[in-house]
Parts: C-alpha cells; sequence; structure tokens
C-alpha cells in the first residue's frame, strides 16, 4: 500500500506491505525496515522490530493524522492524489477507494485476467460492505492492498490494464 504525506512542506511517500508471516516492510525513501505492528482501537500501535518495541499514537482528523513517537508530536496532511490528479488524468485503469474503510478481502491477485464488474477487493466501511470492482476488461497490473489494510478515500487500491483483446 502506498501513503503520499506533506510534512513541513514536503511530500513524503511511504510503501507499507504486509508479508506472508504478519510482519511488515516499509520503504520510505531509501530506507526501508521490518516490523510487526499491532493496532488498538484507541489508535495506538505497538510496533516491534528485532530489538525495540515502540509504541506510537495515532488520530485522524479529515486529512490530517496526528502521531505521537517517543515524546515528539508529528502532523501529517495526506496527499490525495486522485483529488489532484481527477482534474486532468482520472485514468479508468486506476481502482480507488469510494470512500475510507477496511480492505476485508481481496479477490484478485497481480497477473489475473479479470473482466468488468468482477470483484476485485471488497471494503467494510460505516458496517457496510463495499465491493470494488474491475472498471473494465484486462489484467491487474498492480494490487495495493491486502486483507486487514485500512484505505482512505480516494486511495488507490489497484491497476487494471486493458488486455490487447479487451
Amino acid at each position: 500500500m502506498q501513503y503520499r504525506y506533506d510534512y513541513k512542506g514536503e511530500t513524503h511517500s511511504i510503501r507499507l506491505e504486509k508479508q506472508p508471516d504478519g510482519s511488515y516492510t516499509a520503504t520510505i525513501g531509501e530506507k526501508i525496515l521490518s516490523f510487526k505492528a499491532t493496532q488498538h482501537k484507541d489508535g495506538t500501535w505497538l510496533i516491534d522490530d528485532d530489538h525495540t518495541r515502540t509504541v506510537i499514537h495515532t488520530a485522524r482528523d479529515g486529512e490530517n493524522r496526528y502521531v505521537q513517537v517517543d515524546g515528539e508530536h508529528y502532523t501529517l496532511s495526506v496527499t490525495n492524489l486522485r483529488r489532484r490528479g481527477s482534474q486532468a488524468s482520472s485514468t479508468p485503469e486506476d481502482l480507488v477507494s469510494e470512500m475510507p474503510g477496511q480492505v476485508i478481502d481481496v479477490r484478485a491477485k497481480e497477473g489475473d485476467s479479470v473482466r468488468r464488474g468482477d470483484v476485485l477487493v471488497v471494503l467494510e466501511a460505516m458496517k457496510m460492505e463495499i465491493r470494488m470492482t474491475a472498471p473494465h476488461d484486462g489484467i491487474v497490473a498492480r494490487l495495493l492492498v491486502a486483507q486487514g489494510d485500512i484505505v482512505d478515500r480516494g486511495q488507490l487500491l489497484a491497476e487494471v490494464k486493458a488486455s490487447e483483446d479487451a
């Protein structure tokens, strides 16, 4: 899953990938971190790497994310690529979340052939199940979410490239 945040006037990109063993790999610029994360309902996260356990407190308010780590406070603003790009180049190959929610099922994988309307990702939002479907016939080129991920409105979930025979 790809995140972009603005912090102190600079945009930072974070790629977060859940591993088969339940751990995560985060790529921030050139730095790669591996860790285990446990989220609690109050917005607290326990982050364990090979040597330390870190408690992180988080909160949301619209486009802002508030993070407290080791007594330091950070305010991050979500960079909404959908909103920024929708005027100029909203591509029909993008499968984008319609609302914030949690991924409860991923029914496709990269390389799968899909037909328009096939369910690729299922979200749960406000106690509703939202089925995110392929925008057209094609091949799943990139899948950017995994079961259990929390997504924001406008977040890119998958890219479906038109197949040559579609």
